[in-house]
């Protein structure tokens, strides 16, 4: 059994949005964010644009089952034990 913490859909408020939800869940939860892998050097774009897609927040397990059913997926990140949202896209950091 797989072990899905949380999730979002990107269609309200875009990426940005869902990371910050997903930090605001409870108290002392940030997360440290790598969107280099996503091939897009357009952080605003990439942060912002409302695209049909989800983010959740896994064990490492759901890599294996993903690949096993030919679902493109990117690990974009890890989720922290402090109040801390870091984003970084190329040379960006937010």
């Amino acid at each position: 059994m797989l072990n899905q913490l949380s999730s979002k859909h990107l269609l309200k408020g875009g990426l940005i949005t869902s990371l910050l939800e997903m930090c605001f869940a409870d108290n002392n939860i940030g997360a440290n964010i790598d969107l280099t892998s996503l091939s897009e050097n357009d952080s605003i774009k990439l942060l912002f644009s409302e695209n049909a897609g989800i983010i959740f927040q896994a064990d490492h397990q759901i890599e294996k089952t993903l690949t096993d059913h030919h679902i493109e997926f990117f690990t974009i990140g890890t989720a922290v034990k402090e109040e801390v949202l870091i984003i970084k896209n190329h040379e960006d950091t937010f």
